[in-house]
């Protein structure tokens, strides 16, 4: 287990990230995405989560614009208020308050 708080916190941001890939696949109200996809964005999101343990501020930045453009289309979506929609939207909050930390923000800058 590291000793930084930043890289820590960077690890519950990897787990909320792999939490969404199955709860979004067994979730009744969503179209699941295809193969090639999922693989693009277990590539992008594994490449931000590499970015951010080695303290890229750009891996940061995709990640804060990927959390506000993933809000901004739960909104979009307009799913109606269950289980969904209380989930994924607890996930990326937590993720974004994740990155506005004091300690991650340090760590990628």
């Amino acid at each position: 287990m590291p000793t930084s708080p930043a890289k820590r916190l960077i690890l519950l941001y990897a787990l909320l990230t792999a939490v969404t890939y199955p709860y979004a696949a067994i979730a009744g109200e969503l179209d699941y995405p295809g193969f090639g996809e999922t693989v693009f964005s277990l590539v992008v999101y594994g490449a931000i989560i590499f970015g951010l343990w080695r303290g890229s501020g750009v891996a940061w930045g995709f990640a804060a614009v990927l959390g506000v453009l993933a809000l901004i289309s739960l909104w979009l979506v307009a799913l109606g208020f269950g289980p969904t929609l209380v989930v994924l939207l607890g996930v990326t909050l937590a993720q974004l308050v994740i990155l506005f930390t004091p300690s991650v923000r340090a760590h990628a800058f």
